[in-house]
């Protein structure tokens, strides 16, 4: 079962202010993980205090989001720099 993956208008933005390599290498996780979004190839870690968030860590850069199991959906909350995303 594959995920659809849906970003917010704020990661879209986030996304399109990085430099092309950088965006390409995330897309490429963000695609890997709408196959499984558990995997722990994936470096992906749920964070502690949100229901169902996790992080995705894309070299110094850090992919934001949440399963939504009953639409089967993930959707990107927030793309940023490692020094910035937890803020």
């Amino acid at each position: 079962m594959s995920y659809r993956v849906e970003f917010n208008k704020k990661s879209i933005k986030a996304l399109l202010k990085l430099p092309k390599s950088i965006q390409s290498n995330i897309t490429k996780r963000i695609e890997n993980l709408a196959t499984d979004p558990y995997a722990g190839h994936n470096d992906v870690k749920k964070l502690s205090g949100e229901l169902q968030a996790y992080r995705l860590r894309v070299g110094d850069y850090r992919v934001l989001y949440r399963i939504l199991h009953d639409k089967v959906i993930i959707e990107i909350i927030h793309i940023a720099h490692r020094r910035e995303v937890y803020r």
